[in-house]
């Protein structure tokens, strides 16, 4: 790894003192192509590794469980904001302190909005509005799952992408029906 990046710093001075061959160039290429893989070979491993200590550790009654439950709760946990220049402490005040303040944010101001006039932005086509109102296909949720990295972490329900793309013949039609109803209502299913 050290040796491939020395070799694209060599190459990167000597493109600040002039123009690269196409064959330096495509060195140039290959070092940088070589290095994203060397970078992905490395967090993939360091994935597995950290994947490991979870499956040993992780999901026991164990020290290590409960440090890292106590550590996410302590992070996530609020003692006290600030709400109109004092501190606010207690979870009631905290909560009022928080609606009070979205609902002034997303208020409607009162006095006049400066309006564009007449800029002419573009329109959709009637053919336009007509695709994008139309139903999801098959294909499309097909290509937009495989779009998706499988080994990133799960869903709502605990399935990562690669579950999906490996039980694909059996939960299709069933995924197409929830999109399709997602898209009508705007709301999952449980």
């Amino acid at each position: 790894m050290a040796l491939i990046q020395s070799n694209i710093s060599a190459i990167e001075q000597k493109s600040e003192y002039g123009q690269l061959s196409t064959a330096e160039q495509n060195s140039l290429d290959s070092l940088i192509k070589k290095q994203w893989q060397c970078n992905l070979y490395i967090e993939s491993m360091w994935r597995q590794k950290s994947r490991q200590i979870w499956c040993r550790l992780g999901d026991r009654n164990t020290r290590f469980f409960h440090l890292v439950a106590n550590f996410r709760r302590a992070k996530n946990h609020l003692l006290k904001v600030v709400h109109n220049g004092s501190v606010v402490e207690g979870l009631p005040v905290i909560k009022d302190a928080a609606v009070s303040f979205f609902s002034n944010l997303f208020r409607s101001p009162d006095r006049f909005r400066i309006g564009l006039g007449p800029v002419g932005f573009k329109t959709l086509s009637a053919s336009s509005l007509a695709s994008l109102e139309r139903d999801i296909t098959l294909e499309e949720l097909k290509q937009s799952v495989w779009d998706c990295d499988g080994s990133k972490s799960s869903g709502p329900y605990g399935f990562n992408f690669k579950f999906y793309r490996l039980a694909w013949n059996f939960i299709a039609d069933d995924l197409l029906d929830l999109a399709k109803y997602f898209f009508k209502t705007g709301r999952l299913p449980k």
